[in-house]
C-alpha cells in the first residue's frame, strides 16, 4: 500500500487509480460464497487481514467506519444461499475494501484525493461472473463525474468491478482489474494506462517456467492480445481493446521495482525479428477442453456450423481455437475451473443434450494449449513446418495457423507442455 501510494504520488499527472484486491483476499471472498461452512472463518481472517493493514498504514481511527460498513455488508450474506448475482456482490468486497484503505491513506497524508465507486461508471450487461461493459456509457458517466472536479485530485476506485443499469453489483472475470483500468482510461481519453503488477513487464515466456526467459520491452497490441488471450496472465485478456479503440499506449511494470524498466504496448508493432522463425514469444494455457463434433447427417447440408455456435453462444461458452471440416468440428474451451465462478463449461447437461440431438460430442480434457506469438509469424515461409518439426515426438491434437498471422497454436497433452514450451524457447528465442 505505502509502496502503491507513492508510485500514484510521484507523478502529477497521474489522474485516477484503479485498485484490486489486497492479495488473497479475492480467493478468500470465492470460498467465502461457495463453502457456508467456512464462511465465519473466512470472514473474521479477511477482517482481520485489513484491519492489520489500516492499523500499520495508522489510519485506523479516519478508515474505521468506512470499513466497518462493508465488513456488516459481508457479513449479511453469512447465511444466504448465493444467486449468481450475490456471489459478484461477495467478490466485489475486496476491491472496495483496498480501496477504502487507500483512499484513507492518501488523504492522512495530505494529497487531494477523491473516492470513486466504480460501479456507478463500469456499467455492464446481466451476464454474472464475466459481466460485458458498455464503453458509451462509461464514457458518458465519467464525462459528467469529472466536470464536477476541480481537475488536480487524484481519483480512487476499484477494478474488476461494475454494475448493470438497474445497479446490480457485477464482475468481469478474474484478472479483471487491469480490463477495467482500460475502461476507465478510454472514458477519460488518458494519454497513457500504466499497470502495475508483480513483475517489470512481458518476457518470452514465463520466468518461473523456463530459466532462458528473455525481457521484452516493446511488443505491438496484436501481440500483446495474443499473449494475453492464449495464456500470459500478465493482462486480462480483454485489457488491450479499449486502449486500441482509443489508441492508447499501455506500459507494464513492476510494483516492488518501479524504476527497473517496463514493457511498452503501443499500436505499432516492433519491427520484425530478423530470423526465420521470428517468434517473440510463447504463452502457455493449461486445463483446457477439446470438444469434437462430428455429423455425417449434414455432408453437404447448410447450418452444421450455425447450429453449434447458436448452442453454445446461448449458454455462454467462449472458444477460443477452431478446425472445420465438411462434417466435423473440433474446438478449445478454456476448462479451468479458477475464473469466478468455478463453473466447468461443460457441467450442464442440457448444452451436451442440444448438441448431441444432431451430433455426435467428443470431449477431451487435461490437454494444454501452446501459442507461439510474433509480427506476422504465421506468413513466415517454413514457420509450420519448423515448430511441428521440433514436436515430432509429442501427440499434437489441434493445431491452428492462419487466422491470425501473430500465431500458430497447437493442443497437446499436459503432461508434455513443459517440456514442450522448454524446447521450443530454446530452440526459437534463446538459440
Amino acid at each position: 500500500m505505502m509502496q502503491v501510494a507513492q508510485i500514484l504520488t510521484r507523478d502529477e499527472d497521474t489522474r485516477i487509480c484503479i485498485l484490486s484486491a489486497v492479495a488473497g483476499v479475492t480467493n478468500k471472498l470465492v470460498s467465502f460464497a461457495q463453502e457456508s461452512a467456512r464462511r465465519g472463518d473466512l470472514f473474521q481472517d479477511i477482517c482481520l487481514q485489513h484491519k492489520k493493514i489500516a492499523h500499520d498504514l495508522e489510519i485506523e481511527d479516519l478508515s474505521g467506519s468506512d470499513l466497518k460498513a462493508l465488513f456488516e455488508g459481508l457479513e449479511s450474506f453469512m447465511a444466504s444461499s448465493l444467486t449468481p448475482a450475490q456471489f459478484d456482490e461477495v467478490l466485489s468486497f475486496g476491491e472496495r475494501l483496498s480501496t477504502t484503505l487507500m483512499y484513507h491513506y492518501l488523504k492522512v497524508q495530505g494529497h487531494p484525493v477523491v473516492f470513486w465507486d466504480a460501479r456507478h461508471f463500469i456499467v455492464t450487461d446481466d451476464h454474472f461472473g464475466k459481466a460485458t461493459p458498455f464503453p458509451d456509457q462509461i464514457s458518458e458517466k465519467m464525462k459528467a463525474a469529472l466536470s464536477q472536479l476541480q481537475g488536480h485530485e487524484l481519483i480512487i476506485t476499484q477494478g474488476f468491478i461494475g454494475a448493470t443499469v438497474l445497479g446490480k453489483t457485477t464482475t468481469v472475470g478474474r484478472g479483471g482489474s487491469d480490463y477495467t483500468a482500460a475502461l476507465f482510461a478510454e472514458g477519460l481519453k488518458a494519454e497513457q494506462l500504466n499497470i502495475y503488477t508483480d513483475v517489470r513487464g512481458v518476457y518470452t515466456m514465463d520466468p518461473n517456467r523456463v530459466t532462458g526467459a528473455k525481457f521484452i520491452p516493446h511488443l505491438g497490441f496484436q501481440e500483446m492480445a495474443e499473449l494475453a488471450n492464449f495464456g500470459a496472465k500478465i493482462l486480462h485478456p480483454a485489457t488491450l481493446s479499449p486502449c486500441f479503440r482509443a489508441n492508447i499506449p499501455v506500459v507494464i511494470g513492476s510494483t516492488f521495482e518501479p524504476n527497473a524498466g517496463h514493457t511498452l504496448v503501443t499500436a505499432l508493432s516492433p519491427k520484425p525479428l530478423d530470423k526465420k522463425v521470428p517468434v517473440q514469444a510463447i504463452a502457455m494455457r493449461k486445463d483446457q477442453i477439446l470438444l469434437t463434433i462430428k455429423s455425417l447427417h449434414m455432408l453437404n447440408a447448410h447450418g452444421f456450423l450455425a447450429n453449434i455456435f447458436t448452442i453454445l453462444s446461448n449458454h455462454k461458452v467462449s472458444i477460443d481455437v477452431i478446425t472445420t471440416s465438411e462434417v466435423s468440428v473440433a474446438l478449445t474451451v478454456d476448462g479451468s475451473l479458477n475464473h469466478a465462478h468455478g463453473h466447468h463449461p461443460f457441467s450442464n447437461p442440457e448444452l451436451l443434450q442440444e448438441l448431441k440431438a444432431f451430433a455426435d460430442v467428443a470431449v477431451e480434457e487435461n490437454l494444454t494449449l501452446v501459442t507461439l506469438v510474433g509480427p506476422n509469424l504465421s506468413q513466415h515461409v517454413g514457420a509450420l513446418q519448423s515448430v511441428i518439426g521440433a514436436m515430432d515426438h509429442v501427440p499434437i491434437r489441434l493445431i491452428c495457423q492462419g487466422a491470425s498471422a501473430s500465431n500458430i497454436s497447437f493442443l497437446i497433452p499436459a503432461t508434455h507442455a513443459t517440456d514442450v514450451v522448454t524446447h521450443l524457447h530454446q530452440k526459437f528465442i534463446e538459440s
